[in-house]
């Protein structure tokens, strides 16, 4: 991702239909897309709207000693609207990327302190511990995969904004619920993270997470210690 928030997003329901859009004068020519299945069940919470959490990998590493975090404190973000499958063509309701700040609005943001206690809500049975292994599994199996493309770096690091939708799971193991990737951003924006735990009252957990990260991609210092980081393992 390059900060798009979705500009251009087009929602398709067949193959066909997105050769149709591909070949239509909607595209500019050498224009690319990305096409990703669509995730028909998401976990909704603050009136059914669909949500979002943008979590934090932090790499210290690229090389034969591979070194990656993922940081417990994540953020989340709702819709605009209730989530309706039939509508599709409206992004504020399948969105959580957007902001809409040219209308004047902010986009609704959480924290995954707010996110767990919503869903342990609405969900008795939740296993809190067992959805967020899926959500490690996840990330680690992205970052241990992709590593071998990016080569040897053991002094490149850096941090990384993934956005991961949580839904039904189809196959109906574990808690029903099931971690899926939406995209990676390289870096991110510090000042809309804030903004977040300003608006939820946790800044005390912005300053941690900020020095965090800047502990783990600026220093070499020992982090195993640390509780809110995950070393990921592949």
């Amino acid at each position: 991702s390059q900060g798009t928030h979705s500009v251009g997003l087009k929602v398709v329901q067949s193959p066909a239909e997105a050769v149709e859009f591909m070949q239509s004068k909607e595209v500019e020519f050498g224009t690319e897309y990305v096409a990703q299945k669509l995730v028909r069940q998401p976990v909704t919470v603050r009136g059914g709207r669909k949500v979002d959490l943008r979590a934090w990998v932090l790499v210290r590493s690229f090389g034969d000693d591979i070194e990656i975090y993922l940081h417990t404190w994540l953020n989340a973000r709702v819709a605009n609207r209730p989530y309706d499958p039939e509508a599709l063509d409206e992004p504020e309701v399948f969105l959580t990327v957007s902001d809409y700040q040219d209308q004047g609005r902010d986009g609704e943001r959480f924290t995954s302190t707010q996110l767990w206690a919503e869903l342990a809500d609405c969900r008795p049975d939740l296993n809190q511990a067992e959805v967020w292994s899926k959500i490690v599994q996840l990330s680690g199996q992205l970052f241990h995969t992709i590593a071998p493309t990016i080569g040897d770096w053991p002094r490149s690091s850096a941090y990384y904004g993934i956005d991961i939708i949580l839904s039904e799971d189809e196959y109906g193991e574990g808690t029903g619920l099931a971690a899926h990737l939406l995209e990676v951003n390289f870096s991110g924006n510090w000042e809309g993270v804030k903004r977040t735990a300003e608006l939820n009252g946790e800044l005390e957990s912005y300053w941690e997470w900020a020095d965090d990260v800047a502990t783990v991609i600026l220093t070499a210092k020992d982090v195993s210690q640390n509780p809110r980081l995950l070393r990921l393992e592949p």
